[in-house]
């Protein structure tokens, strides 16, 4: 900017920053241009201009026009006047870019509040952010935290174009050379892309969005920027912006860390391809301001403003506000300083230094005001219809910012809010369409919000409508009163469906919360047209529940600095737009009773008149088995008028409602007044069934009640007396009152008439439901589930997927439909009659027959390969060799663990068993309860003995101490000061030695009856050692006995054997042989007989050594 003798000034216009002189001319309201800037179009939008010579005349607007220079930058509208002399300056643009003119030796000159050449002598020269240099802070490098187990993260490189390359170049050669980036090889690659600026430059952006979904992230503690605001004084009237320079960079990051911030980078010129890693705090990182913020802010713990100067920060832009300029120049210039000592670049071109308006996080801030910057609301305003639900979230996320600005926001974007609840792709109405403008016609018309006087008192009107709480915060400036915020909140489901006096409780309560954001706890004065204490203390106690109204209770009760007021105002706005109010006056108790009875002549009081009738329901299990019924008992002869037997699966709150719904229908067209103990039906009919009815019947959850149509029975009948009093009594009592006594009747009836033998009433029909009748959302099957719909031949019919060929209705997998002692698995469509579904409970409770014997077999792995049959029990077994086994409970806790309940929730076949490992871990489960109760016991034991001597040994101090006064009881004149604890630590050692006793489970052993290993088992040291040798003894006394007759026997049953087996050897039979010939010799061998002698000696010996070796 170049400043002339004459009120002439030069800014830079248009996306080309060409130069353009204008004339500052305070007469005019708008400024214009004679020629249009390079690169901006005209439209068709006109505007009526008062020329200098009185007549009125058309000119053009040119929109949305960029404008820089002192310091600042704009988008602004001009008009397009191309006949005048020169540009003019009008006081639109003269506020914005702090230009004025002033007298000056006997001319108007043109003055601007910008930087001296004086002042620029004063700030160091480093703390300038110039080309290719960038500020690093003296910190412990930053470390990040992944998560466990990240796999490498590797996205390919977008494609990109050759101007977007050769724009980078020259940014990431800078970067290199400034160590900011280095040349890696890492395992990670996230792509980078070529951003250009309005000046033609290209910024450098990373997609790290992987790499963010995968951090550990720290809490962030980024400050609000509203509370933020609240806290510039209403009274500072200068201000100075500064905007740090590429801060992040400014934060070394970790040499570990580096590697998962690598990108691809490919030379415009040599075509080298390489990878480079950040060494600095990477922007786009999700972690970057949180992290550079708290450095910043422990940095700027070392530097001392002048008092009554604050400083604020957000990341890394900060404001500094001031009563006086001086003030606001010389704390300016010192952090400049302090900043260029620190290492940190501050941009001059975006510096706002001490002006009377600055722009700082989009508002536009002057004295006691803030405003949204044009740049902001233009942007917003230019947006085109939203196409997907990620549009609608960057719309929400816009006005959301500026929320605080447009009166009734909820409700204004309540529609978009809706679009992402459609499926894609989503349809864009006319409606939608309008609404959008109207939003954006709130956010052009915004008004000028107040900043919060934290020292005097705020007022807050409050209001409700369709479910949404609205407000206005406001403060009294100058006898008026200015808006601070406009809120806007949607009350929760819950509170939604009550009546709307109730209703503005939670709204004022909801925001009060959203006004103390801004109020930092200053004193609140609440309008609003309801009574919220008298609601709070006679109605709320029907509607909330005890923790809603403690909490209710305390902010707009129990607070301080909180007063509440009824005011006649039903539109918190009214007061702005200088409406008057309206004489509109309601009773809020009367309105409440009103709108939450179902009639209006409903009492909870008995009638003087008409017939007594006394309900009542029971459903208890008698024998195993539940029985449901209900009784109507007439309370003047105090006989029963009515009762019967309801199906075995409602419960008692369900046959209470239904004999209520009797007793009514027994009035019709009659007056009279019920009585009933069932406390449930009673707000049925009074407070709940109005609020379900207009809700649709959902509970708060948005869920379908559990008994709808009984309840839609219940107040359809609730129609048909012509007066009627339902009252509640208490149940179970004694006495002879005539309320106590028809109660007592109708309780003892209802249980008789439960255990009457025969059918249940007929009370439902089940029919079919046509799907236009009820709004139903579409299902989707998975391939698992469409294969068994499938396989049981189940089509897609008219009224639902869930139809047979036959037209039957299926039961749940698992369920059965049950009708009276018979169940079935399917019904015919056409079917009538009392039915629920529900569970078959096995007719068995055994264990298995082979495994009858063995407690506790640890795995049962193989049940889904047995086919079940009708009448048989399960063999059940595994592969697991699990022999003899001690198991303590800890081991019978972690075995049985998985295996205690079916993996499918159901009950079948599999129950018995299951049944028996629940009981065997429930018996550890104890034991280990008790044993670690008495062990906790035995600390708390030894503990007391502890502090039961240091409180002695205290005493003995504290006596001697005061030993001149008396000690303690001298002291304190106290005849009754004797200090005596009784040692009950043995009684609680005695109690935790009972309760192990009691619990005491030995080790417990599994072992098969008929094992493998019984040998080895007997043989073992374990067991009594008395049994095994009395075994022993009775064993040898019994072979003792008959030993002596069986021994005969065995001998010749041996030597019958042995015989029988004996061959005679060879060499034997040959001596036989030998002596045959000898003997056939003759006479002439004279000694044959003396040989034949010698040689039967010899056989004699050799017979009698075989049978010793037999």
């Amino acid at each position: 900017m170049e400043q002339q003798d004459e009120p002439l000034v030069n800014f830079d216009v248009g996306p080309q920053s060409e130069e353009y002189e204008f004339l500052v001319d305070t007469g005019a309201d708008r400024s214009s241009l004679r020629k249009l800037p390079t690169g901006v179009t005209i439209g068709t939008k006109t505007c009526e201009v008062l020329g200098a010579e009185g007549r009125p005349f058309r000119a053009l607007i040119i929109e949305g026009v960029e404008i820089k220079g002192n310091s600042k930058y704009c988008v602004a509208d001009f008009l397009y006047l191309p006949h005048t002399e020169t540009n003019l300056l009008g006081r639109d643009l003269q506020v914005q870019l702090g230009v004025g003119v002033i007298p000056k030796d006997g001319k108007m000159v043109v003055h601007s509040m910008k930087l001296t050449q004086g002042d620029i002598q004063e700030i160091n020269p480093e703390v300038w952010a110039t080309e290719g240099k960038y500020g690093c802070l003296d910190i412990p490098p930053i470390k990040i935290e992944m998560q466990k187990d990240t796999p490498a993260i590797r996205v390919k490189q977008y494609p990109m174009s050759p101007e977007g390359k050769k724009g980078l170049a020259s940014v990431i050669e800078h970067l290199l050379k400034e160590n900011i980036l280095e040349p890696c090889m890492s395992p990670h690659n996230t792509p980078i892309l070529a951003i250009k600026k309005d000046e033609g430059k290209f910024r450098l952006v990373q997609d790290l969005r992987e790499i963010n979904k995968r951090t550990i992230a720290r809490h962030p503690v980024v400050p609000n920027p509203y509370t933020l605001l609240s806290k510039i004084p209403r009274e500072h009237t200068w201000f100075t912006v500064i905007d740090l320079k590429d801060a992040f960079w400014a934060c070394p990051l970790a040499e570990e860390c580096r590697d998962w911030f690598a990108f691809e980078w490919e030379h415009p010129d040599r075509g080298r391809k390489q990878q480079l890693r950040w060494t600095r705090l990477p922007q786009g990182y999700t972690e970057s301001p949180n992290i550079f913020g708290q450095a910043l802010e422990t940095l700027l713990e070392q530097f001392s403003p002048t008092e009554g100067v604050p400083i604020l920060q957000y990341v890394d832009d900060l404001l500094i506000s001031g009563e006086t300029e001086k003030e606001v120049k010389n704390v300016s210039i010192q952090l400049l300083n302090f900043f260029g000592e620190k290492g940190l670049k501050v941009s001059q071109s975006k510096l706002q230094f001490v002006e009377t308006e600055v722009t700082y996080l989009g508002h536009i801030i002057g004295k006691g005001s803030k405003r949204l910057s044009p740049a902001r609301i233009s942007g917003i305003v230019s947006i085109s219809p939203p196409k997907t639900k990620r549009d609608v979230r960057k719309l929400l996320g816009l006005f959301g910012y500026c929320k605080h600005w447009i009166d009734k926001y909820t409700q204004g974007v309540k529609f978009l809010y809706d679009k992402l609840i459609d499926q894609e792709p989503m349809n864009w109405t006319e409606s939608d369409e309008k609404q959008l403008q109207d939003l954006k016609e709130k956010l052009s018309s915004a008004p000028v919000l107040s900043l919060p006087d934290l020292k005097k008192e705020f007022d807050l009107f409050v209001n409700t409508e369709k479910g949404i709480a609205y407000g206005v915060l406001t403060q009294e400036w100058g006898g008026y009163r200015k808006p601070v915020a406009f809120l806007s909140k949607l009350l929760d489901p819950v509170a939604r469906g009550w009546p709307a006096c109730l209703q503005a409780v939670a709204a004022a309560a909801i925001l009060i919360e959203e006004a103390q954001k801004l109020t930092l706890q200053g004193k609140i004065k609440i309008h609003t047209p309801h009574d919220l204490k008298t609601i709070l203390s006679q109605r709320a106690q029907k509607w909330l529940t005890d923790s809603r109204i403690l909490k209710y209770e305390i902010i707009l009760i129990n607070t301080d600095n909180l007063e509440l007021t009824t005011s006649k105002s039903l539109n918190p706005a009214q007061f702005l737009s200088g409406e008057p109010t309206e004489e509109i006056e309601h009773h809020c108790l009367e309105l409440i009773d009103m709108q939450t009875k179902v009639r209006e002549d409903l009492e909870d009081t008995p009638l003087p008149y008409g017939r007594v009738l006394f309900t009542d329901g029971s459903s208890r299990v008698v024998e195993g088995k539940r029985t449901s019924g209900y009784s109507v008992i007439e309370g003047e002869k105090m006989e029963v008028l009515e009762k019967g037997k309801l199906p075995s699966n409602w419960s008692a709150q369900c046959c209470e409602i239904y004999a209520l719904k009797r007793g009514l229908d027994l009035l019709k067209d009659d007056r009279g007044t019920i009585y009933t103990d069932s406390r449930y039906a009673f707000v049925i009919v009074h407070t709940f069934g109005k609020i379900w009815e207009g809700r649709g019947y959902l509970n708060s959850k948005g869920k379908d009640l559990i008994h709808t149509e009984l309840i839609k029975s219940v107040l359809k009948s609730l129609q048909k007396p012509v007066e009627i009093a339902v009252v509640h009594i208490k149940g179970h009592q004694k006495g002879n009152m005539p309320e106590i006594r028809g109660n007592q009747l109708a309780d003892k009836t209802a249980r008789e008439a439960a255990l009457e033998p025969g059918e249940p009433v007929k009370i439902l029909k089940l029919e079919k439901i046509p799907r236009k009748e009820k709004e139903e959302i579409e299902q989707v099957f998975s391939e698992k589930e469409q294969k068994a719909i499938k396989e049981l031949g189940l089509h897609q019919g008219e009224h639902g997927p869930f139809e047979t060929r036959e037209d039957y209705w299926e039961a749940p997998n698992h369920l059965f439909w049950i009708c009276g002692d018979t169940a079935y698995t399917k019904l015919p469509g056409d079917w009538s009659g009392s039915c629920t579904i529900g569970i078959i409970k096995p007719a068995f409770f055994l264990l298995p027959k082979r495994l009858g014997a063995h407690l506790g077999v640890p795995v049962y792995d193989n049940l889904g390969k047995v086919e079940r049959k009708k009448r048989d029990t399960l063999t059940i077994g595994g592969d697991q060799k699990w022999k003899g086994k001690i198991w303590t409970p800890e081991e019978i806790i972690k075995t049985y663990g998985p295996a205690t309940w079916a993996q499918d929730g159901s009950w079948g076949y599999r129950t018995p068993i299951y049944m028996l490992n629940r009981i065997i871990r429930l018996q550890a489960v104890l034991e280990m309860v008790s044993n670690r109760t008495a062990l906790a016991l035995d600390h708390i034991s030894d503990q007391l003995t502890q502090t039961r001597a240091v409180i002695y040994q205290i005493r003995l101090a504290v006596d001697y101490l005061l030993a001149d006064e008396g000690g303690i009881c001298g002291k304190f004149n106290s005849s009754e000061c004797c200090l005596e604890i009784d040692d009950k630590s043995a009684v609680i050692k005695n109690i935790s030695k009972e309760i192990r006793k009691l619990a005491y489970v030995g080790n417990q052993e599994w072992t098969p009856l008929m094992d493998t290993n019984w040998w080895n088992s007997f043989w073992s040291f374990k067991g009594d050692w008395w049994k095994k040798a009395g075994f022993m003894i009775i064993c040898s006394i019994t072979g003792l006995m008959f030993l002596p007759c069986l021994i005969p026997y065995l001998i010749r049953t041996i030597t019958s054997t042995v015989q029988a087996s004996i061959q005679i050897p060879k060499a034997t039979s040959q001596k036989q042989t030998k002596m045959m010939v000898i003997e056939s010799q003759g006479p002439e061998h004279e000694n044959a007989k003396e040989i034949y002698e010698k040689f039967q000696k010899c056989r004699k010996i050799y017979f009698q050594e075989e049978e010793v070796t037999n």
